[in-house]
């Protein structure tokens, strides 16, 4: 198998407009300035806003944008709201339920929020990674108890290891008791009351002017990244699962991605009309996906047509479908064709065979 990058541009409705590829081991950063060059000079875009996930705008992408003319609008990473706390240039006390804004005098600007799902999220994950080393650490316990001749220091650089991956290790600390035979786990309250104390905060940050665009507008312009992520999970693991991608040629592999782009573009499209769909009939409960399957039943039936002159024809005939997928064309408005043109048989014609 191979691994790959793939850029994505959504506009404002998380339509997909444009997609590139890169190799696997390109950084989220760097596949920024080809997209500004894209939108740039290939799509010769103006007044175009940049809505990137935390970290992916840092300050010299925002010097490419504002040379370009472009604005942002970004999230600040955990390290960056630190920092700016210990500058005294935004408070702990700012981050709250209700959106607040902090402008300098450079025009710099700091849109605050603490979401509590979020922060209730992240504390009940902590907990359960404790869960989990807690049950390793008396699996091991339970181990050198059993067996007089395991070593303890192998077993305690087990639990270590374990510690580090589940990323618990800077608040939590391991050592053996005085007998040397049991594992026994610390936790340092004050440096998990300080690690915990930022839990649901995110920092927005943006060149947009407060005076045509004010806080809210930013902040849900950010949060419809949301659309972006939906697109990435329908690209990889979803209805279009375009993993796994095995060793192939570039342009192949681009060639995939793209088709898989403009399914997305049509699955974005089936989206909004089952919404309005929704919208105007309350007893359709239907998902793309079963709508598509749904869809995938249609056939047709094959009738051939001879005289005596043995001239002969041959049309598709659509039966009446079912009454579900029926109430899909009627409230879509879409008339269902009583025949097809026959269809020609098709040989496919391998490179093989064209030699």
């Amino acid at each position: 198998k191979m691994q790959i990058v793939v850029g994505l541009l959504c506009d404002g409705d998380g339509v997909p407009i444009s997609t590139e590829v890169f190799e696997g081991n390109t950084n989220d950063v760097k596949t920024l300035h080809s997209q500004i060059k894209k939108a740039s000079k290939n799509f010769h875009a103006r007044k175009v806003v940049f809505v990137g996930d935390r970290g992916m705008i840092k300050k010299a992408q925002q010097n490419e944008l504002s040379e370009a003319d472009f604005d942002f609008i970004t999230a600040l990473t955990k390290c960056q709201i630190e920092k700016l706390i210990k500058q005294n240039v935004i408070q702990l006390s700012l981050f709250d339920e209700q959106l607040s804004e902090i402008i300098l005098e450079n025009e710099k600007r700091y849109i605050l929020k603490r979401n509590p799902i979020r922060a209730r999220e992240i504390s009940e994950n902590r907990m359960s990674k404790l869960s989990q080393i807690r049950k390793i650490i008396f699996d091991r316990n339970d181990y050198l108890n059993k067996h007089a001749r395991a070593k303890s220091d192998i077993a305690l650089n087990y639990c270590n290891n374990k510690l580090r991956k589940l990323k618990v290790d800077s608040w939590t600390t391991l050592r053996l008791q005085e007998s040397g035979r049991a594992i026994e786990l610390l936790e340092d309250s004050t440096k998990l009351e300080e690690l915990s104390r930022l839990d649901g905060c995110y920092c927005l940050t943006t060149s947009l002017s407060s005076d045509e665009y004010d806080k809210d507008f930013v902040h849900s312009r950010y949060k419809d990244l949301a659309m972006v992520e939906n697109a990435f999970r329908t690209f990889k693991t979803g209805q279009l699962e375009m993993r796994p991608i095995y060793v192939r040629k570039d342009s192949r592999t681009r060639g995939h991605v793209f088709v898989v782009m403009l399914s997305y573009f049509i699955v974005t499209k089936i989206t909004r009309q089952l919404q309005k769909l929704r919208d105007s009939c309350k007893n359709l409960d239907m998902t793309v996906e079963e709508g598509l399957q749904l869809l995938e039943t249609l056939c047709t039936t094959k009738i051939q047509f001879s005289d005596k002159e043995s001239n002969s024809a041959t049309i598709q005939k659509v039966p009446n479908p079912r009454e579900d997928i029926q109430q899909l064309f009627v409230l879509s408005a879409i008339p269902l064709p009583v025949i097809l043109p026959a269809r020609e048989k098709t040989i496919p014609q391998t490179r093989k065979k064209l030699n």
